[in-house]
């Protein structure tokens, strides 16, 4: 799973099954993950806004989009 950061603050990237990356603003990071169904959680390191999506990765890499505002 490839993170893109497109946010003003660093952003960590948790599935169910826990840590997944943590990806600087403006930049990338990535992690492996299991085909199938998963619910991935994104937090902002300087308000704490958080992001819950469920996602179906289907193939490797699947691309997870972060941009100001989402979170």
């Amino acid at each position: 799973m490839r993170v893109h950061n497109d946010t003003s603050s660093s952003v960590t990237v948790n599935s169910e099954v826990g840590y997944g990356c943590t990806a600087d603003a403006g930049d990338t990071c990535s992690f492996t993950i299991a085909v199938g169904k998963h619910t991935l959680k994104a937090k902002r390191s300087d308000n704490g806004k958080t992001r819950t999506e469920e996602v179906n990765v289907t193939a490797d890499p699947y691309d997870f989009d972060l941009k100001d505002g989402n979170p």
